[in-house]
């Protein structure tokens, strides 16, 4: 299979990776940042609630929770180089972009 040249780590590829099995597997940190999201979700429910009622709940609130991303962008960085090979392999990709804000609103892109 062709590798495609490059692959930028977008929020909605994070995501995607972060339910992957295959990537929570070989990356541990996408799990946890995933359940840590999905945790917090599941305190904004009262315990006294129906079970329609917790399910719509819970729905709403899985879709208002947030993702650390810098978080997870920070962890990747960090990777050795070993790891960053695998990650490239599994993405199928030559190159891994990691598009980053800055405080000041400037973007910059990281890549390996």
């Amino acid at each position: 299979m062709a590798l495609k040249a490059s692959v930028e780590l977008s929020q909605t590829r994070l995501l995607s990776m972060m339910r992957s099995s295959i990537f929570t597997g070989e990356f541990p940190f996408f799990a946890d940042v995933y359940s840590a999201a999905t945790t917090s979700a599941q305190k904004a429910i009262p315990a006294n609630c129906s079970e329609c009622q917790r399910k719509r709940l819970l729905r709403e609130a899985m879709a208002r929770k947030s993702y650390d991303y810098d978080e997870l962008h920070r962890k990747i960085m960090a990777l050795p180089t070993e790891r960053k090979l695998r990650l490239k392999t599994l993405l199928q990709t030559r190159e891994v972009r990691i598009p980053n804000y800055l405080q000041n609103g400037k973007r910059i892109t990281m890549k390996f």
